[in-house]
């Protein structure tokens, strides 16, 4: 455990800051704004159990960069909080609802689709998703490592089916990718700064 300390607190410290400012933001009385899909994707209810999968699979993602880069795994950590900050504050004064199929649940996927649609309800947390912004910063630490590039390929394929599973399971529509998309770029950017001003001071 001690030899991987550098690597859990971080890490930790993303996952329950991102947990605590989604818990927060759910508790705000907001009134919110409801967007209407401008393109409809097919509904594919499989898919959840790729949605789902974001989480240890972000985990084990960071876990690789943290082992191949050091320096690397840093500036992740702050690319994501600097990501989180930016999200819930957009939460906070743009917060969107949308519309959800309603599920009859009558096998294990409707099931958990249905549990995951509870515990990550239509409202606040929408625009810019979360899995997306997560997704799109993580793949481009990816490309900076020293891997492989079947990997490397690998890696972004299933980057890229969480992306599409957030569509296609109606958790998000297209405009919360897109915004998630927008947001990486500026969380990156001002990583990119902070750590060039600090080797400057240096």
């Amino acid at each position: 455990m001690k030899k991987y300390i550098n690597f859990l607190k971080p890490m930790l410290l993303v996952l329950i800051l991102n947990a605590f400012l989604y818990f927060i933001t759910k508790q705000i009385n907001l009134n919110y704004n409801f967007i209407t899909p401008k393109i409809t994707f097919p509904f594919i209810p499989t898919l959840v159990f790729i949605y789902n999968s974001w989480y240890p699979f972000i985990f084990i993602i960071s876990f690789i960069i943290y082992k191949k880069d050091y320096n690397l795994f840093r500036k992740l950590i702050k690319s994501l909080i600097i990501s989180i900050i930016l999200s819930n504050l957009t939460f906070i004064i743009y917060p969107t609802i949308i519309n959800r199929p309603n599920i009859k649940v009558d096998n294990i996927t409707s099931f958990i689709l249905n549990l995951t649609y509870k515990i990550d309800n239509p409202a606040v947390n929408c625009l810019p998703s979360i899995h997306c912004l997560f997704s799109f910063i993580i793949s481009y630490y990816i490309l900076k490592t020293k891997l492989n590039i079947k990997t490397k390929t690998l890696i972004l394929i299933y980057f890229l089916l969480i992306i599409l599973s957030t569509l296609l399971v109606h958790q998000h529509l297209l405009i919360d990718v897109i915004f998630a998309f927008i947001y990486s770029v500026i969380s990156l950017l001002i990583t990119h700064y902070l750590f060039t001003r600090k080797k400057h001071k240096n």
